[in-house]
Order: structure tokens, then sequence, then C-alpha cells
């Protein structure tokens, strides 16, 4: 299953506009993907996920697709290292829903317990790449709901 979400914002120039966006793909367990309610209940889950991340992504940029003044750079991390990338963020969103059933809220609370007070977005590559890790070794969930990827 594949789901995504984007929304477009007015930028500063006129008739111009920033786009943001998430997506996930992700398997489902044969008695989800057979029963209709679950599976509805399992989309909705996601898109709201989806939804906030894309509201976080807005929120961290200003609200108007500029980097927020207490951000050192776009591409810097509060710690002055690379940040991670969409890419990592989606990828980390996926492994957590996969190994511990989490949504967004959870893994921005975990995050903030392992790599400080940072949000999804504003933490360093090798951060992302520390948690993807520690997430690709745990095995799925039962109450995930998902199976393994084939």
């Amino acid at each position: 299953m594949h789901a995504s979400f984007s929304k477009k914002i007015p930028a500063e120039a006129q008739y111009s506009s920033k786009s943001f966006h998430a997506s996930l793909e992700v398997e489902v367990a044969d008695e989800i993907a057979n029963d209709g309610p679950k599976l509805q209940d399992r989309l909705r889950a996601l898109w709201r996920d989806l939804e906030r991340a894309v509201e976080l992504q807005i929120e961290e940029s200003n609200g108007n697709g500029a980097p927020s003044p207490e951000r050192l750079s776009s591409e810097s991390s509060p710690n002055g290292q690379d940040r991670a990338s969409s890419k990592q963020v989606n990828y980390l969103m996926l492994l957590a829903r996969r190994a511990k059933g989490w949504g967004l809220p959870e893994l921005q609370k975990y995050v903030k317990t392992r790599v400080g007070d940072v949000g999804l977005y504003e933490m360093s590559k090798q951060d992302a790449s520390m948690l993807i890790e520690e997430f690709r070794a745990m095995k799925p969930a039962e109450n995930a709901g998902r199976g393994a990827r084939r």
C-alpha cells in the first residue's frame, strides 16, 4: 500500500508556491488487507501521520516555506551537522510504524529522548542513520499490522 500527502502554500513571490510532501509505502498483513473496515482504519491512520508530517515540515519552515530564524541554515541541524533528508525521515517513519506500530507523535517523542530536543526534520543525517539502523534491527511488531517486506 502506498500513501502520500502534499500541500502547497503561497510563497513570497507573487504567483509562486512552496510544496511540501510526505509519502510511505507499507505492506499490509493479509488479515488486514482482507478485512475492509480494518484496512480503512489503517489507511486513515497512515493518512493522518502523513498529514501531520507535512504540517510539521511547514511549521519547521516558519509556515511560509522559508527557514525559521532560529534554524542555523536549511541544511544544518542545531549541532551544525547536515540535516536528515526527507527520504531518511520518511524511511524512519516507515520503520517505526513497522517495528513498533508507532505513528508520528510516538516517533517524535522517541527522537527527542534519543537525540535531544529536535524535531524529525531538524535532526542530523548521522542521528537519522543511527535511528534507522536501530529500527531496522527490530522485528516487526504484531500490532503494526504489516508483514515483512518481500
